[in-house]
C-alpha cells in the first residue's frame, strides 16, 4: 500500500506540473504530501504485519515444543 500510494502521489504531482505548464509548488506539494502519508501508512501496516507473524511463529513454536516433549522416565 505504501509504495502504491507513493507512486500514485508522484504521478499526480507530475500530472499537476504538466497541466500547469509551469512549476506549481502548492499543487506539487499537496500531491507529494499524499505520497508521503501513503508511504507512512504502508510502512506502519507492514510493521504490524511483521510483528503479528513473529508473535504467531513464537506461539506456534512454544506449542510445538510443549506437545512434543518426551515422556518422563519410569524406574
Amino acid at each position: 500500500m505504501g509504495v502504491l500510494g507513493t507512486v500514485l502521489g508522484m504521478i499526480q504531482g507530475f500530472g499537476t506540473l504538466e497541466k500547469a505548464g509551469v512549476a506549481d509548488p502548492a499543487g506539487l506539494a499537496s500531491n507529494i504530501g499524499v505520497a508521503l502519508v501513503s508511504t507512512f501508512i504502508g510502512i506502519g501496516l507492514g510493521g504490524i504485519g511483521v510483528v503479528v507473524l513473529i508473535v504467531g511463529f513464537i506461539m506456534w513454536q512454544a506449542g510445538k515444543s510443549s506437545s512434543t516433549s518426551p515422556p518422563p522416565l519410569q524406574s
